[in-house]
């Protein structure tokens, strides 16, 4: 089935299980491909915009704006960094003031505390990096940092719309 063909469809949803499946690998390839090309498309754009703002002859408006995007350094740096929290949070409230020994029975609270929160909140993707200061940590280590152009649409975008 081609995309023409299951966009002609009244109801993609009714026929045989094997229908179904096969329109739904045919959707997910189609969705993959337009990605694909949207998101080299958007990347020519915002490179090609003289100016932040573009309106187009289809009462489109297009819009280029920066971000700043973050992902873990590697597979392990997420765990790496809970773990580099958890030292960081038990030693600092572990030691003793008036000796600047650990105690022990701290110690062990203070982790087991970190443990339990870490099972309430599973995953984070970041820390505030003045948070993570206070606690000698750069999170610089741990994620890396990419700025990135992005192309936003405001404005009439229903498929049903003559363009």
């Amino acid at each position: 089935m081609s995309l023409d063909d299951l966009l002609a469809v009244d109801d993609p949803t009714e026929g045989t299980l094997d229908e179904l499946a096969d329109r739904y690998a045919q959707a997910r390839r189609g969705a993959n491909m337009l990605d694909a090309i949207a998101n080299e498309i958007e990347v020519e754009l915002a490179a090609r915009m003289e100016t932040d703002e573009l309106p187009t002859r289809g009462g489109v408006m297009l819009y280029r704006t920066y971000t700043r995007r973050s992902a873990w350094r590697d597979e392990h740096a997420s765990e790496i960094l809970r773990e580099d929290l958890r030292e960081s949070v038990t030693k600092k409230l572990a030691v003793d003031i008036a000796t600047g020994e650990i105690d022990q029975a701290k110690r062990n609270i203070a982790r087991a505390a970190i443990t339990m929160l870490y099972e309430a909140i599973p995953a984070f993707s970041s820390l505030k990096n003045a948070g993570a200061r206070t606690l000698g940590l750069r999170i610089d280590d741990y994620r890396t940092f990419t700025d990135v152009v992005k192309v936003t649409i405001a404005g009439a975008l229903d498929p049903e719309e003559p363009k």
